[in-house]
C-alpha cells in the first residue's frame, strides 16, 4: 500500500449543534476548530535543541493546548502546551538518529480547543555545523567567530557562537574564502577549572583542512597559526618537542585525552599552559587602561609570531628560560603598544617570574589536570598577572614584585602533600619550586637542576663542573690546569693571568723566553757552566769543584782563593799573601806574618818561644822551661795532671763540670741554685727551691682585683728529675692565705701590700719570695651597663601574672596569640583565686591560646613549672575548634601532643585543671618528655579506674565519696592481706558534671565538645586522685601482643637459634628442670604434645571481665587458651579473624621439649613453663595484668591466690606505650623479690617508635627484634630503653620462599569448634623476649642464685651479648644480640667468680642540638663513659657552615665548641650532623636549625629585672627592669661606689616576688660561660648575658632585702647540678638551669 506523508493531508472536522423549538427554526454554529498557521517545513542546526514556536488561532478565542500525536520520530520531540517544540537530546549531525538516518525528523502536532483540533505534520531538517572546543583549561562563555577575511574582528557575514559549559561550541557552515587563510578566533570567557575570567585573552587557530572535524583552538594552536608554511608550522610544532601532524593537533580534543591519561596529551597541555600565562602576561603588560583600544587579538598573534619566529630560528623552544620569555614580550610589546614604554628592569622581572611559574607548570610529575596545577594556574591568572600590573603601573618596585611573584608567595595557598618531594629542603616542594635543588640557579638555566652541587658543564659532557676533574675537556686534570675552562690554555708558569701559549715572558723574571736559559723558572735565567743547574741555584757556577761561597772567583773556574785580597787569585798571583816576598822563598807563602822557620818546627820565628829548638815552641809561665816538659805549666803549685786548668794560674777545680772554674762560678754544683744561697754549694742532690712570683697587674684602684701564679718558681736542680714541688702557699698582704700554683685575690681597700709566697721542694728545704702591691683608693661613682640576648626562639605569654605588665588576652581562639613553630613560650595560668595577687589573681587566666603555623608532626610539649602547685594540661584543635588530641596528666610535670603530619594551621590550649603554676611550651621538640600516656590514643577500659583507698578513711566515708563522685567498687578482692588496686566503675549518667575538686572551674563549652568516655574516664581519674580518700588513682590500661603473626609457609626454625649460639650452648646446658618461666599472655594451649611434659599445674587465667575473656568466664584456674579471634565464638567481635595462639608460640620458643623425636625444640628442654591468661579477645588491661604478676611472683594478690612455687623469671610478650602506675608497682615488687622480668620492646617502630611498656620500667630486660641477617627489624621499637636483641623475624613478599625469615614455634588451631595442635611462623618482638627468656632460665639453671642485679651487669658488661650496633649500648641494639654460649660461660663465671671490666665507651653530653633561628654556638663534651682508655681519633662536620674548637686534652676528650656561619643560608629548615670517631666507635651529634624570612617576630622573654648584688654582704644593692627591644634588652645601673659585684636577672610571671622561679627566664653573671666576677674599679659597659628560661625547680629560696623598685624582688637560689661523665670526675654545671631546653634550644 502506498503511504502518502502526512504533510500533504490536512483534515478539517467541523461539528455543530442546533437548539430551537421546532424544524423550521435556523442552525447556529457555536464553535470552531482552531487553525496550526506554521510552515510545515522546519531547518535546525545541529547541537541546537529549540526547533520552533508554533502558532494557531481560534476564531471562538478559546484556550489553545499544542500535543505531539505521532510521526516516525515523535519520541525524540518534546512540546510545551504553548506549541514550544523541542529536541528531547539536541541531534547530530555527524550521527542522525531519526528513523531514516537522513536528518530529516518527521512529527505530527495537534493543536486543540478542548473540542475541535487541527493538526500539521512536520518535517525538521537538521544542517550541519562547524564545531570544536576551546581549550586553555576548557573555557566556557568564549565568543568565538571565524575570520573569513584576516581583519581580526567579528563582520555580519562571519559565523559566529559562544562556548558552552565545557568550552563546546558550534557555527554555521562556511565556504573558505579564495584569497587568503582563514581562522578560528575565540575572545574572552571563562576557565571552568580556576573559575577566573579571561577578559582579553584571545586564542586562535587554523581552520582544518577537512572543515567535517572539530577543531580545537588553544594557545599552542595560537603560535602554529602565526606560521605561514606548513613547514613552518611542523618546524614549530617540532620545536616544542611534538610528535604527529598540525592537522592531528588541530582536530583531536587534547583535553579529552588529557583526562582519560594520555601522556602526549599531558604533556601538550602543560605546554598549552605555559604559553598561556605568557599570552596573558604580555596582555596585561600592555594594558593601557583604554577599553576602546582593544588590540587583544593582534597582541595574542603577535605573542605568538614572536614564539614561532624563535621556535623555527632556533630548532627549539624554551620558555622556562627568562631570556627567552623578556624577548617574547619585549618584542610583541614594540609591536603592538610601541606607545606603552615599559622599563626592561620591570620586563626582565617580569620575565623571571613567568619563568618561574612555567618552570613549576613544565615539571613532568605534575598532572596538568590535577587540582594542583589548577592552584598554580589560580596564581598565575590571579596574583601573578595583580602584581604585574602593580609593577608595571609604578605601584610597586621591581624588588617588592619579585618577591611577590616569588614562589614562596605566590604559591602560599596552594596544599601540597606531606610528603610531596622537597629536594632542597627550602619548604617549597619541587614541584612549585623554579630552583629545585636551591643552589641558586633557576632550574632553566641549570644544567643539573636536582643537583645543588652543579650548574655548569662547560664542556658538555654531562658532568657538571664541580665534579668533573677537566672542565674543558682539553685533556689536562682542572687540579692540574691553570686555566681549566680555556680548552687552549692549561699552564700559567708565572701567574700572570696570561697562558703559556700567549706570554712571551712564561716566568715574568724580565727576561723574554727566547733569550732565558730557564724560561719557567723565575728564579733562573742564566747557567754558566752550562751543566743545567741555574747560577742561582748552582752551588758552583764555575763548575771548578770550589762552592760558590767558597770560591773568591765563583765564575772563573780556573781560580777560587785570593789570599791576599789582591784581587789576583793566588794560581796567577806571585806573592799570594802579600808580604813582599815571592811565593817560591817564602816558608810560609799564605801567611803575611811569617816567611821563616829556623828549627823547621812548622811554627814560624815570630811567634815561636824556643826558634831555634824545635822539642819546644810555648813556654806559658814564663820560667823557661817549655811547655812540654814542664809539670805545673801555669805556676800555680798545682802539678798539671791535678789541675783542671792547667794552664790557667788562677782556676784549679770546676765541681760541676761546666767549663768554669769553681772561682769564677757563681753555681759549682750546677743545680741551678746561687753558691750563697744554697747550703750544699758542691752537691747537687740537695737544693733549695726557687720561689718567683709572676702577677698581671701591681697597682690600681680599689677594688684591685690580682692573679699571682708560681708557675716560673724552680723545684731545686733542673737536671735532677726528683727534685719537685710539694707546697706552695700564699699570703696576700692582707690576712688571706692561699695555696696552689695559682693565687687570685681581690683587694677592697687602699694601701700597700706585701704578698709572700713559699714554695717547699722535696729535698725538704723553702724558699720564700715577696711582691708589693699597691691600691690606690677610688671616690667616683660608677656605673654597669651591659645587653641580655634572648634565643630565638623564646616568646612569653601576653598575658602573664606580673602586676608591672599590662595582659594582652589570649584566652580565646578569637584572641589567640602567634607563634612560630618553633617556638619555647614562658607562660602562667591560674584559676581564680590561686596562685599570687596579680593581674590574673581575682578573675583567673584559666587558659592560654596559642596560634601556630606547622609543617605538621612537630611535637608539643608541656613543661609544668611546679606540678604541685597546679596540675595543667593542654589540647590542640583545628582553625574551626574541632579538637584533635589532648594531655590531660595528672599532677605530671610534662605533658606532651605530637601534631598531625600535616601542614595546617593550629590552635594549641594551655588549661589550668587546678591551682595555678608557670609552664614551659616547647614547640617542634625533638621527643616527646611526657610518658604518662593520658590523651587521645591510649588505649584503656573505657570507665574502669584501678584505685588504691586510703586506709586511714573508714569504708562508710569511702563508699559516701563513691557516690558523690559517681563511681562504684566491683567485688573482686577475696584477700585480706591483698593491698594492691581496686577496680572501680564509672556512673556514666554524672558525665560532664563540674568538678567538685578545690580549685576547678566548671568545664568549659569546649572541653564538653571534645567529650568521650576516654576523656571522662582520664579526668575523672584526676578528680579522685585529688581526693584524700584515695592514694593513687589510674585508668585501667589495655596491654596487647606485641606479635606480628603471617601465614604458616616456612620450613626453617634453625636459622634464629645458630643466630645466637644455641647449638653451641646446649653443649654445655640443655636445661636443669629447675627453673619456672611464668608465660603471661593468652594462655598456653596445655596438650600440645612439645609443651604437655612443660607446664605447670598451677597456672592461671585472671582476665576479669567475662565479655573480653574468650571463655565465658572470668578468673579462674584453667590457663589454657580458648582463642583470641572471631573462629572462637566467645570473640566474634574481636578484630581477629583467626585465633592467634600468641602464648603457646611463646612458650614454645622459651621451652618446648626438646631432643624427643617430635615436633621442635626450645631453647630450654627442660625449663617449667607457668601458663598465666591475661589477654583476651582483645588484649587485656592493666588490672588484670598486674595481678597475674603478683601471683606469678608469689606475691599478695586481690584473689588471695598462691603459686606451687614462684617463677624465676616472667615473660611479657606484650605491652602498649602508655606507663602505668599499678603495673610498674608490681613489676618492682617481683624484681625485688628476686624474678627476673623480661619483656617485648614493641613493633611500632613505624608508628611513631613510642617507649613500650612494660619493657621499658626500670629494671625489666626490654627486647628488641633482629632480623635473619642480623640487622634491627623494620617493625622493632628502638630507643633508650632497649637492653638487648634476639631474632624476630620478618615477613617475606614470597610466602614459599626457601630463605627462612619468619620465628616457628608451636601454636593451635581452631577447626570446627575444637582447638588443635599445631606450629606456625610469626614475626615480631613477642617472638624476640622468649629466646632472651629461654637463655636466661639456662643461665639460671647453671647458677640459681643468678638475680636481676647479677643480669644487668653481665648486660652492661657485654658478658652475654654480641656487640653488633654502635659501641656500647645504642638505641637500635642495646648492649648487643643475645649470645646463648657466651651468656651460659658468663653462669659458669658467675658460680666460679668472675672478675669483669668496663670497656671504653664513648659518649656524648647531647646528640641532638636546636639551635632554632637565630643561636650559632653551642658546647657539647665528649667523654669516656666506660673503663679503660679511650681517645678521639676525628671529629667531623657535614657542613662548611659549622666550625669545631676541639680541647686541649691528648686524648681528645672534653669540651668542643661548635660554631654555625648563617651567613647566606636561605629560608628553610636544616639538618645537619658532627660525627664524633673514636679507637672504641663513633657517635653522632644531630644539629637542627632554622633561617627565618627577615620579617620574622623577634624573640622575647617578657619583662625582666636586673639585680646587682654585693658579693661580701650577698645583698641586692639596686635593681632595674628591661623590656625586649628587637629581641634583646639593653640596662645600665647607675651611681653605684665601686665594689665587687654579682648579677642576676629573670622575670616574676607570676608575680610570687621571685625572679629565677620554674618557667621564669633567668640569666647570671657570673655564668657557667663567663666565670668573672664583677670587680667594679671603673664603669663597666659590656656585661652582655644570655637569658635562659628555667625548667627545674630550685629546692629552696633565699629573701632579699627590699629596694627602690616599684615592688622589691627576691631571687630563687642557685643549685649544682652534677653530671657523672667518667664515673669518678664530675663535671659541674653553674649555675643549675635546666638541661633539656638549654641544650635543645
Amino acid at each position: 500500500m502506498l503511504r502518502l506523508p502526512l504533510y500533504l493531508c490536512v483534515m478539517v472536522l467541523v461539528s455543530s449543534c442546533g437548539v430551537g423549538k421546532d424544524e423550521s427554526s435556523p442552525v447556529e454554529i457555536s464553535n470552531r476548530a482552531p487553525v496550526i498557521t506554521d510552515s510545515r517545513v522546519l531547518s535546525v542546526r545541529e547541537g541546537v535543541s529549540d526547533v520552533v514556536s508554533l502558532s494557531g488561532t481560534d476564531t471562538d478565542g478559546n484556550s489553545l493546548t499544542f500535543e505531539i500525536v505521532s510521526g516516525d520520530d515523535q519520541s525524540l520531540f518534546t512540546i510545551t502546551s504553548a506549541g514550544n517544540l523541542r529536541f528531547v537530546i539536541a541531534p547530530d549531525f555527524e550521527a542522525p538518529s531519526d528513523a531514516n538516518t537522513d536528518n530529516k525528523y518527521l512529527v505530527n502536532v495537534e493543536l486543540t480547543d478542548g473540542t475541535l483540533t487541527d493538526s500539521v505534520s512536520l518535517v525538521v531538517s537538521v544542517t550541519d555545523a562547524f564545531e570544536g572546543r576551546v581549550v586553555d583549561a576548557p573555557i566556557s562563555g568564549a565568543s568565538v567567530f571565524i575570520d573569513l577575511n584576516g581583519n581580526n574582528q567579528l563582520d555580519a557575514d562571519e559565523p559566529s557562537g559562544t562556548t558552552d559549559t565545557r568550552g563546546y561550541f558550534q557555527v554555521d557552515s562556511f565556504s573558505l574564502p579564495i584569497v587568503g587563510d582563514a581562522k578560528v578566533v575565540s575572545m574572552g570567557g571563562l576557565d571552568i577549572k580556576t573559575g577566573k575570567a579571561l577578559t582579553d585573552l584571545a586564542l586562535v587557530s587554523d581552520v582544518p583542512t577537512d572543515k567535517t572535524q572539530p577543531v580545537n583552538v588553544t594557545p599552542l594552536t595560537t603560535v602554529i597559526s602565526a606560521a605561514t608554511t606548513p613547514e613552518e608550522k611542523a618546524q614549530v610544532l617540532s620545536a616544542f618537542g611534538i610528535s604527529g601532524s598540525v592537522e592531528e593537533l588541530l582536530t583531536s580534543d587534547g583535553w579529552a585525552k588529557a583526562e582519560s591519561g594520555d601522556e602526549n596529551a599531558k604533556a601538550n597541555q602543560r605546554i598549552n599552559q605555559q604559553i598561556g600565562l605568557l599570552l596573558q602576561t604580555a596582555i596585561t603588560l600592555t594594558d593601557d587602561a583604554d577599553e576602546s583600544t582593544d588590540v587583544s587579538v593582534t597582541l595574542a598573534q603577535s605573542v605568538a609570531k614572536q614564539i614561532s619566529v624563535v621556535a623555527q630560528s632556533e630548532g627549539s623552544i624554551d620558555l622556562t628560560a627568562s631570556t627567552t620569555i623578556k624577548t617574547v614580550l619585549t618584542d610583541a610589546a614594540q609591536e603592538i603598544t610601541p606607545s606603552i614604554d615599559v622599563a626592561s628592569s620591570v620586563v626582565k622581572a617580569v620575565a623571571d617570574a613567568v619563568a618561574m611559574v612555567n618552570a613549576v607548570v613544565a615539571n613532568i610529575t605534575l598532572d596538568p589536570l590535577s587540582d594542583m596545577a589548577t592552584e598554580i594556574v589560580v596564581a598565575a591568572q590571579g596574583s601573578l598577572q595583580a602584581s604585574v600590573l602593580d609593577v608595571v603601573s609604578g605601584s610597586v618596585t621591581v624588588d617588592s614584585f619579585a618577591e611577590e611573584a616569588g614562589a614562596v608567595k605566590l604559591f602560599k595557598n596552594i596544599a601540597v602533600a606531606a610528603d610531596a618531594p622537597d629536594s632542597d629542603s627550602d619548604g617549597i616542594p619541587d614541584m612549585l619550586d623554579s630552583d629545585d635543588d636551591n643552589d641558586g640557579v633557576a632550574d632553566g638555566s641549570d644544567a643539573f637542576p636536582l643537583d645543588s652541587t652543579e650548574s655548569i658543564d662547560i664542556d658538555g659532557d654531562g658532568i657538571g663542573n664541580n665534579a668533573d676533574t677537566d672542565d674543558d675537556g682539553d685533556g689536562v686534570a682542572d687540579a692540574l690546569d691553570a686555566f681549566p675552562l680555556d680548552e687552549t690554555e692549561t699552564i700559567d708558569t708565572d701567574g700572570d693571568g696570561i697562558g703559556n701559549n700567549a706570554d712571551s715572558d712564561d716566568d715574568n723574571d724580565g727576561v723574554a723566553d727566547d733569550a732565558d736559559t730557564f724560561p719557567l723558572d723565575s728564579t733562573e735565567s742564566i747557567d754558566i757552566d752550562g751543566d743545567g743547574i741555574g747560577n742561582n741555584a748552582d752551588s758552583d757556577d764555575d763548575n771548578d769543584g770550589v762552592a760558590d761561597d767558597a770560591d773568591a772567583f765563583p765564575l772563573d773556574s780556573t781560580e777560587s782563593i785570593d789570599t791576599d785580597g789582591d784581587g789576583i787569585g793566588n794560581n796567577a798571583d806571585s806573592d799570594d799573601d802579600n808580604d813582599g816576598v815571592a811565593d817560591g822563598s817564602d816558608a810560609f807563602p799564605l801567611d803575611e806574618t811569617e816567611t821563616i822557620d829556623t828549627d823547621g818546627d812548622g811554627i814560624g820565628n815570630n811567634i815561636d818561644a824556643f826558634p831555634l829548638d824545635e822539642t819546644e815552641t810555648i813556654d806559658t809561665d814564663g820560667d823557661g822551661i817549655g811547655n812540654n816538659i814542664d809539670s805545673d805549666d801555669d805556676n800555680d803549685g798545682v802539678a798539671d795532671g791535678s789541675d783542671a786548668f792547667p794552664l790557667d794560674e788562677t782556676e784549679t777545680i770546676d765541681t760541676d763540670g761546666d767549663g768554669i772554674g769553681n772561682n769564677a762560678d757563681s753555681d759549682n754544683d750546677g743545680d741551678g741554685v746561687a753558691d750563697d744561697l744554697d747550703p750544699e754549694p758542691l752537691d747537687n742532690t740537695k737544693t733549695p727551691p726557687l720561689a718567683i712570683i709572676d702577677t698581671d697587674i701591681s697597682t690600681g684602684d680599689a677594688p684591685l682585683r690580682v692573679v699571682f701564679n708560681s708557675n716560673s718558681s724552680i723545684a731545686g736542680n733542673p737536671e735532677d728529675i726528683t727534685d719537685s714541688i710539694i707546697s706552695t702557699t700564699w699570703n696576700s698582704g692582707d690576712g688571706t692565705a692561699g695555696s696552689g700554683s695559682t693565687f687570685e685575690h681581690i683587694y677592697h681597700s687602699e694601701g700597700d701590700y706585701i704578698v709572700s709566697l713559699t714554695v717547699t721542694n722535696s729535698d725538704g728545704y723553702s724558699h720564700v719570695e715577696t711582691y708589693p702591691i699597691k691600691v690606690t683608693s677610688n671616690n667616683s661613682l660608677i656605673s654597669i651597663s651591659g645587653s641580655i640576648s634572648i634565643p630565638s626562639t623564646y616568646v612569653v605569654d601576653s598575658d602573664v601574672n606580673d602586676q608591672d605588665t599590662t595582659p594582652q588576652s589570649n584566652d580565646l581562639f578569637s584572641s589567640a596569640q602567634q607563634i612560630s613553630r618553633s617556638s619555647v613560650v614562658s607562660g602562667y595560668v591560674n584559676q581564680p583565686l590561686f596562685g599570687e595577687s596579680g593581674n590574673s589573681w581575682l578573675l583567673g587566666d584559666i587558659k592560654d591560646v596559642y596560634k601556630v603555623n606547622a609543617l605538621g608532626g612537630e611535637v608539643i610539649n608541656l613543661i609544668v613549672g611546679n606540678k604541685n602547685l597546679g596540675d595543667l594540661d593542654i589540647r590542640i584543635s583545628h582553625l574551626d575548634g574541632t579538637y584533635i588530641d589532648f594531655s590531660v596528666g595528672d599532677s605530671t610535670l610534662y605533658e606532651s601532643i605530637t601534631l598531625p603530619d600535616v601542614s595546617d594551621t593550629y590552635f594549641i590550649v594551655v588549661e589550668a585543671f587546678s591551682g595555678a603554676s608557670n609552664y614551659l611550651l616547647e614547640i617542634g621538640g625533638s621527643k616527646s618528655l611526657a610518658m604518662h600516656g593520658w590523651n587521645n590514643e591510649v588505649e584503656i577500659a573505657d570507665n574502669e579506674l584501678l584505685v588504691k583507698e586510703n586506709k586511714n578513711y573508714s569504708m562508710t566515708s569511702i563508699r559516701q565519696t563513691q557516690k558523690t563522685m559517681g563511681v562504684q567498687k566491683v567485688d573482686t578482692i577475696h584477700a585480706t592481706d591483698y593491698s594492691g588496686p581496686v577496680l572501680y566503675k564509672l556512673d556514666t549518667s554524672t558525665f560532664l558534671s563540674s568538678s567538685i575538686k578545690s580549685g576547678q572551674s566548671p568545664r568549659s563549652a569546649s572541653w564538653m565538645s571534645f567529650s568521650s568516655p576516654k576523656y571522662e574516664t582520664l579526668l575523672k581519674a584526676k578528680e579522685l586522685k585529688a581526693l584524700n580518700h584515695f592514694e593513687y588513682v589510674e585508668p585501667n590500661f589495655i596491654r596487647k601482643q606485641s606479635a606480628l603473626p603471617n601465614d604458616p609457609f616456612y620450613q626453617f626454625q634453625s636459622w634464629q637459634y645458630e643466630q645466637i649460639n644455641l647449638p653451641e650452648a646446649w653443649d654445655r646446658s640443655t636445661g636443669m628442670g629447675n627453673v619456672k618461666v611464668a608465660v603471661i599472655d593468652t594462655g598456653v594451649a596445655l596438650d600440645h604434645p612439645d609443651l604437655v611434659h612443660r607446664v605447670t599445674n598451677d597456672g592461671y587465667d585472671f582476665i576479669s571481665s567475662v565479655f573480653s575473656s574468650g571463655d565465658g568466664d572470668g578468673v579462674d584456674s584453667d590457663a589454657s587458651d580458648p582463642g583470641d579471634g572471631r573462629d572462637n565464638a566467645e570473640c566474634t567481635w574481636s578484630e581477629r579473624k583467626s585465633s592467634s595462639f600468641h602464648g603457646t608460640h611463646v612458650a614454645g620458643t622459651v621451652g618446648a621439649t626438646g631432643n624427643d623425636s617430635f615436633g621442635l625444640t626450645g631453647v630450654n628442654w627442660n625449663v617449667d613453663i607457668m601458663p598465666i591468661r591475661v589477654l583476651g579477645c582483645d588484649g587485656g588491661d592493666n588490672y588484670d595484668i598486674a595481678q597475674a604478676i603478683y601471683y606469678a611472683a608469689g606475691l599478695p594478690n586481690a584473689y588471695g591466690l598462691s603459686p606451687n612455687s614462684p617463677a624465676d623469671i616472667i615473660n611479657l610478650s606484650l605491652g602498649s606505650s602508655y606507663s602505668s602506675y599499678f603495673e610498674r608497682a608490681a613489676i618492682q615488687a617481683a624484681i625485688d623479690s628476686g624474678v627476673i622480668v623480661i619483656a617485648a620492646a614493641g613493633n611500632e617502630a613505624m608508628d611513631g617508635n613510642p617507649l613500650s611498656y612494660p619493657a621499658s620500667y626500670p629494671g625489666v630486660i626490654s627486647v628488641g627484634a633482629v632480623n635473619p641477617e642480623g640487622n634491627r627489624a623494620w617493625y622493632s621499637n628502638f630507643n633508650y630503653a632497649v637492653d638487648i636483641v634476639a631474632p624476630g623475624g620478618y615477613d617475606h613478599s614470597n610466602p614459599f620462599s626457601t630463605t627462612p625469615g619468619m620465628i616457628y614455634s608451636t601454636s593451635a588451631n581452631i577447626t570446627n569448634g575444637n582447638i588443635l595442635p599445631s606450629f606456625k611462623w610469626s614475626i615480631g618482638t613477642s617472638m624476640a623476649a622468649p629466646h632472651v627468656a629461654g637463655v636466661v632460665s639456662l643461665m639460671k639453671g647453671i647458677y640459681p642464685s643468678l638475680t636481676p642485679r647479677d643480669l644487668d651487669d653481665a648486660l652492661s658488661l657485654g658478658l652475654m651479648t654480641v656487640d653488633i650496633g654502635a659501641l656500647g649500648q645504642d638505641s637500635e641494639y642495646g648492649f648487643g644480640l643475645i649470645d646463648a654460649n657466651k651468656a651460659l660461660q658468663t653462669a659458669e663465671g658467675f658460680v666460679s667468680g668472675v672478675n669483669t671490666n668496663f670497656p671504653p665507651l664513648l659518649n656524648l653530653t647531647a646528640y641532638e642540638i636546636n639551635l632554632g633561628v637565630t643561636a650559632t654556638e653551642f658546647t657539647v663534651q665528649a667523654y669516656n663513659a666506660g673503663g679503660g682508655l679511650l681517645s678521639i681519633t676525628d671529629v667531623v662536620a657535614s657542613s662548611q657552615n659549622i666550625s669545631i674548637s676541639a680541647p686541649s686534652s691528648e686524648d681528645g676528650l672534653g669540651e668542643y665548641t661548635v660554631s654555625l656561619d648563617r651567613n647566606n643560608l636561605s629560608q628553610g629548615v636544616y639538618t645537619e650532623s658532627i660525627q664524633f670517631s673514636s679507637d672504641y666507635g663513633s657517635r653522632l651529634l644531630t644539629l637542627y636549625f632554622e633561617e627565618l624570612a627577615s620579617n620574622a617576630e623577634q624573640p622575647d622573654g617578657g619583662k625582666i629585672y636586673i639585680l646587682l648584688y654585693d658579693l661580701i654582704s650577698d645583698d641586692p644593692i639596686k635593681q632595674v627592669s628591661s623590656v625586649a627591644v628587637s629581641g634583646q634588652y639593653s640596662f645600665t645601673i647607675e651611681d653605684i661606689n665601686p665594689d665587687v659585684y654579682y648579677l642576676v636577672t629573670g622575670s616574676d610571671i607570676d608575680n610570687d616576688g621571685f625572679i629565677c622561679g620554674p618557667a621564669e627566664a633567668c640569666a647570671y653573671w657570673p655564668s657557667r660561660e663567663q666565670e668573672d666576677l664583677i670587680v667594679a674599679n671603673k664603669s663597666f659597659d659590656n656585661i652582655d648575658m644570655v637569658l635562659r628560661f628555667e625548667a627545674q625547680v630550685s629546692a629552696s629560696s633565699q629573701a632579699l632585702s627590699t629596694v627602690n623598685s616599684s615592688k622589691a624582688l627576691k631571687i630563687k637560689s642557685n643549685c649544682e647540678k652534677e653530671i657523672d661523665v667518667n664515673r669518678s670526675d664530675k663535671v659541674r654545671i653553674y649555675p643549675c638551669v635546666e638541661q633539656h631546653l638549654r641544650d635543645l634550644k
